[in-house]
């Protein structure tokens, strides 16, 4: 709405099966054993509102695509950490980051937090939950903001299920709908300056603001947001994710020429805010072998569909999703032409890929949570494939900004 993509959510669903990040629709359920079976999860990006502002008031719209005529009480939770819109389930936050318990349990508090009321829905065709206390905070604070849980309660002894509209909803008009009234000026007045009552020149020291350098690999200072895999044309139904190195392998003696093997990586960058400038940013990889004495172009796309370390496959993103064109280029899963490319005339060592611009449009994508995929894939001449230490191991890999 009015040009507005800073919404995130999906459902945790109790039976486990696949992220629900893409569904277009929300759920909530009551199970007639006494405990709820599904818990929806929305976060909406507020930057655009100014930390000085004062909330009057802040109002969450959701409306019900598939109401049930048995009563039911929906409670809004604060979340207190992060979480992964594609890939978030009733176990896990996001891969390789399991809840404290399963279904966000005690990852969501709300004694320590104001503005969560329970309500009633279930017959309704929308609704609506008072929001101002829990907005007005993350305003202030805005590492703060994971957005909240949906949980319901029910009578013992009768299933409810609800379906609310997502925000990958066909309509825009159901879609979830935060609308906050807040007062102040995005910048506070610049105060006049003195008048100097003497005519003493003074030199101004200007000093280049320091900007910060972070520095991304598995492992260090407890990052685990490295996320890796290989897909093999010879062996198109095997997961790599778990493997200690990575391959980029490219044959002649099929004609024609193509790919036999390609990686994929991703970086999680949460805690780049969206609206930061990237003055730089570079993948580092250690190259453990090269097998062809030519030279080898690496080419780097920019994914543009979801996959899972634990599952993808040369045929699969997921373990039941397939890729539109089997691991290659292709409209809707790659970029049409490459992020960067480097020439490699070097056996073993070090190789960076700028990636500054890549970085860059990650953080304005729709997505903002996930930030970046990468696909490397070889281009040369001759037979060829190199091989690159995986996250699994002591890698190096890097991202800066």
């Amino acid at each position: 709405m009015d040009g507005y993509a800073g919404t995130v959510d999906t459902t945790l669903v109790r039976d486990g099966g696949l992220p629900a990040g893409t569904d277009a629709t929300l759920q909530l359920s009551w199970q007639a054993i006494g405990q709820d079976a599904a818990r929806p999860l929305l976060a909406f990006d507020l930057t655009s509102v100014p930390v000085t502002a004062t909330i009057i008031s802040a109002v969450l719209d959701l409306s019900v695509v598939t109401p049930d005529p048995q009563p039911i009480t929906v409670t809004v939770q604060p979340l207190l950490r992060l979480w992964n819109e594609p890939y978030a389930t009733w176990l896990d936050a996001y891969i390789g980051a399991p809840w404290i318990e399963p279904g966000a349990g005690p990852s969501v508090s709300t004694a320590s937090r104001p503005g969560t009321a329970p309500g009633a829905a279930g017959r309704q065709h929308r609704t609506a939950r008072d929001l101002t206390g829990l907005v007005g905070a993350w305003v202030a604070n805005p590492n703060d903001n994971f957005g909240v849980l949906l949980q319901a309660q029910g009578v013992a002894g009768v299933d409810v299920n609800l379906l609310l509209a997502s925000r990958e909803s066909d309509n825009i008009a159901p879609r979830p709908r935060l609308t906050v009234t807040y007062t102040g000026t995005p910048d506070d007045p610049t105060p006049p300056r003195p008048t100097p009552r003497c005519r003493v020149k003074r030199q101004r020291l200007h000093q280049r603001p320091v900007r910060p350098k972070r520095v991304y690999r598995q492992g260090l200072d407890g990052f685990q947001g490295f996320y890796d895999a290989t897909l093999s044309s010879t062996f198109p139904d095997t997961n790599y994710g778990g493997a200690s190195d990575l391959s980029a392998n490219w044959i002649t003696y099929f004609y024609p020429p193509q790919v036999e093997g390609n990686s994929l990586l991703r970086v999680d960058l949460w805690d780049i805010p969206a609206d930061a400038t990237i003055d730089g940013a570079e993948l580092s990889l250690f190259l453990l072998e090269r097998s062809a004495p030519q030279q080898v172009t690496l080419r780097v796309y920019e994914l543009l569909r979801h996959w899972s370390e634990a599952e993808t496959t040369w045929h699969r993103n997921f373990t039941r999703q397939t890729w539109s064109v089997p691991a290659r280029p292709a409209a809707t899963s790659t970029a049409a032409t490459p992020s960067a490319e480097i020439s490699l005339d070097m056996s073993r060592g070090w190789i960076t890929i700028p990636l500054t611009s890549l970085v860059q449009s990650g953080l304005r994508s729709r997505n903002k949570t996930t930030v970046s995929f990468w696909k490397l894939l070889p281009w040369v001449t001759t037979t060829s494939s190199i091989s690159l230490p995986a996250r699994t191991t002591s890698s190096r890999a890097c991202a800066r900004s």
